[in-house]
């Protein structure tokens, strides 16, 4: 009954707002779940960039630190080497004025001389050097300027050749395609003759077919209003004879019953004794039967002229 649906219907409204409640529940604790597990990603990723910027920042720092010490390490040895050899130089130059300082201007000049003798004769043989490596160069120059000459023209006889080539192949497939464009036009354009006189003949039959088709179409609407009208025609005619004969058989009767009438008027006028009535009842019956008679004469003439013979010369009227 009502009562029963109603309370089912609460039942289902509130099973279903529970079923509601608890998927709601379930989104937002998936929800929150997945706002905190993305929380912890992002703040494992900023811990793992921070980790790796901190260790790039010390590699760094240790890299420019063993740098240093690398640099001043080689900075001392170079120093200490230095300072060995200016020491070196000063003991040497020291032992040399203690053991010959009495005769360090001869020994300077024959040094200076000996060694401007060198220069002289380093810088004549660097001359020679140059002189030679110059023609040297100049040869190999001449060379090569000869070499890159004939190279020069050796390539610009194979373009020339491979030019002339081209051009001659070029011609020739040039030839060889208007040879077959000629030859693909000829045949486009039989076909295309063909197809045109085969589209014209078809024309030509189709429009004769179409106007036979109408020519007979329109002979058998004629002939089918011919016999419509021949039809309509006939019906007419018998109609109006139908009906004319049927005026005539009403007429007939009317006056053969006119007749019979007026028979029994005069017969009645001459046992009563109508002397007053008996001349128009006299007259009456003789129109009667005049008009009896025309109408007989009438149809024996109408009989006639169906038959094809000659009608009868109606009687002189009274």
């Amino acid at each position: 009954d009502a009562s029963t649906l109603i309370k089912v219907q609460l039942v289902q409204a509130v099973y279903r707002g529970h079923l509601g409640r608890e998927l709601y529940r379930e989104q937002l604790v998936e929800a929150e779940a997945r706002r905190r597990l993305l929380q912890v990603k992002r703040r494992r990723a900023a811990a793992m960039f921070q980790g790796l910027y901190r260790g790039y920042v010390f590699r760094n720092r240790r890299r420019i630190r063993a740098r240093t010490v690398k640099l001043a390490r080689s900075a001392a040895r170079i120093q200490q080497v230095y300072r060995g050899h200016l020491s070196r130089n000063d003991v040497a130059q020291r032992k040399f004025l203690r053991l010959f300082g009495h005769m360090s201007t001869g020994v300077t000049l024959v040094a200076n001389a000996y060694r401007m003798h060198l220069a002289r004769r380093q810088r004549r043989s660097m001359k020679e050097l140059k002189h030679q490596v110059g023609m040297a160069r100049f040869i190999q120059a001449v060379i090569r300027g000869h070499g890159g000459r004939l190279l020069f023209r050796r390539r610009v006889h194979e373009q020339y050749v491979a030019r002339c080539t081209l051009a001659l192949q070029l011609a020739y497939k040039c030839h060889v395609a208007r040879v077959l464009y000629k030859d693909y036009w000829q045949q486009a354009h039989e076909k295309s003759a063909a197809l045109k006189v085969q589209r014209v003949m078809r024309g030509h039959f189709a429009r004769n077919e179409v106007r036979e088709f109408l020519e007979k179409k329109e002979a058998e609407r004629r002939e089918r209003a011919a016999t419509n009208l021949a039809r309509v025609y006939r019906g007419h005619t018998g109609r109006i004879q139908a009906r004319t004969e049927k005026n005539k058989l009403e007429a007939k009767y009317n006056m053969g019953w006119l007749a019979t009438y007026t028979q029994q008027l005069e017969l009645v006028a001459k046992v009563e004794h109508w002397d007053m009535f008996r001349p128009a009842v006299v007259e009456i019956a003789h129109r009667v039967r005049d008009l009896y008679a025309t109408l007989e004469l009438e149809q024996q003439v109408v009989a006639a002229k169906a038959e094809g013979r000659p009608a009868a010369v109606p009687p002189p009227g009274r």
